[in-house]
């Protein structure tokens, strides 16, 4: 999942409501995670009720009460409004310089000096991977790093969201033409089928779906697969408040392997006691790597 930075409430502890926002808010959590089985009670709450008001105007209703009853009446709006609170704005090579920094200074490190040693294949996970646009803009980079390899590595990458409808959009890998604009007409030759009679849309080859799984994960949640060379999760954080940041990031720090690395969107932070186990090593693109040792493991060194 990922929201864009303009929408994000210069208000950054963004729990300044009124009591009867608080009474909707609770009620409006008991249904969505009836519904959908999606737990709203972590977000920002100046953000939902300003995501909820979007709906609440296209309905032309006056009030949140207006539109918990209406919710009561018609069970096709629960779709829309979980759409509108799980909003997925992604795109292929979003922020074009990190992926090139990415790949030059990190992906192409990690398979020249770490994984011929122990012929293993490049773990990557994609945490929060909406529509899939991000997931397969980083299995293109991983084939053409290793392409210009002198011997033949496999990689693996894992996606996740919370979102079912997004993760449906993202394991079908068919985008209309405009969201493959900003692809190199390289990529498109390799990696789409051509327009086809599925409204005209490029679709991912199954060559490159091969190399991915996706998964519903909450980021919430620690994560049972463990020892990932690179961890994506951009634009997420900024959905949730501070110690919930704290504790995905502990969670996303706990599945890196020692010396992997972290990328995070352009606007966010490392904060808590991930920064105890994460360093930065690149400011432009936002990218952190894990210590090779553990504090525990250093002394032991």
């Amino acid at each position: 999942m990922d929201i864009g930075e303009d929408r994000i409430p210069n208000d950054v502890s963004g729990e300044s409501v009124t009591p009867q926002d608080e009474v909707f808010l609770e009620k409006m959590h008991d249904v969505i995670l009836a519904y959908s089985g999606v737990d709203i009670g972590p977000y920002k709450k100046r953000y939902l009720l300003r995501r909820i008001g979007v709906r609440e105007r296209a309905l032309n209703l006056p009030d949140h009460a207006a539109y918990f009853e209406y919710l009561q009446t018609h069970a096709e709006e629960f779709p829309r409004c979980l759409e509108e609170l799980t909003i997925n704005v992604t795109e292929f090579l979003r922020d074009a310089h990190v992926f090139e920094i990415l790949k030059s200074r990190f992906l192409s490190c990690l398979v020249r000096n770490i994984l011929p040693s122990p012929k293993r294949p490049l773990r990557m996970w994609s945490a929060g991977c909406a529509s899939g646009e991000e997931v397969y803009s980083l299995a293109m980079l991983a084939e053409d790093v290793l392409r210009d390899c002198s011997f033949v590595t496999d990689y693996r990458i894992v996606a996740t969201d919370v979102d079912f409808r997004a993760l449906e959009t993202a394991v079908l890998g068919a985008y209309p033409a405009e969201k493959v604009q900003g692809i190199p007409e390289t990529w498109k030759t390799l990696y789409f089928r051509s327009p086809n009679s599925r409204g005209g849309r490029f679709v991912i080859k199954s060559a490159l779906k091969s190399h991915i799984s996706f998964e519903r994960h909450n980021v919430l949640t620690p994560f049972e697969q463990k020892d990932f060379d690179v961890i994506l999760c951009r634009n997420t954080l900024m959905y949730f408040t501070v110690p919930l940041q704290e504790k995905i990031l502990r969670n996303l720090a706990a599945s890196l392997r020692p010396g992997g690395f972290l990328v995070l969107g352009q606007v966010e932070r490392l904060i808590g006691p991930a920064r105890k186990e994460l360093q930065c090593v690149s400011a432009e693109a936002n990218i952190f790597q894990k210590h090779p040792f553990s504090e525990e493991e250093s002394h032991a060194h």
